[in-house]
């Protein structure tokens, strides 16, 4: 699964979703955990779920983007999960700020609106 944004932000470079060097490499590893480690973790129950978002919030720090200043592929994965189990994971209000505050600036992205709009008249099913 992790392998997919990497195709993507190689065959769209204008969209700069993949930074070089460094950066690449934190990129690489945030997939990689949330593939390997966030993506799974539901089905190991609510609570343990609730554990690993609180190691990607800690992870994700005050940081407005998962690699620092810069949006990535990272951002989308992170919180693509995020959205889509966020209503099951039942958080305390606060639980997770910093993922909070992550979707908070991914949703008023316009180009996540335009995707939730185009989903909803196609009749997908999108988390509250």
């Amino acid at each position: 699964m992790a392998g997919i944004p990497f195709y993507l932000a190689r065959m769209f470079p204008a969209a700069r979703l993949l930074p070089q060097e460094e950066a690449e490499a934190q990129v690489v590893s945030w997939t990689s955990f949330i593939a390997s480690t966030i993506h799974p973790a539901r089905r190991q129950g609510l609570e343990h779920a609730r554990e690993v978002y609180a190691v990607a919030d800690k992870r994700l720090g005050k940081n407005d983007w998962a690699v620092g200043g810069r949006y990535s592929i990272a951002d989308i994965h992170l919180f693509r999960l995020y959205w889509r189990f966020r209503s099951s994971l039942e958080p305390e209000t606060g639980a997770f700020p910093n993922i909070d505050a992550h979707y908070a600036r991914m949703m008023a992205r316009p180009d996540v609106q335009r995707t939730i709009e185009i989903e909803t008249k196609i009749g997908y099913d999108l988390p509250a």
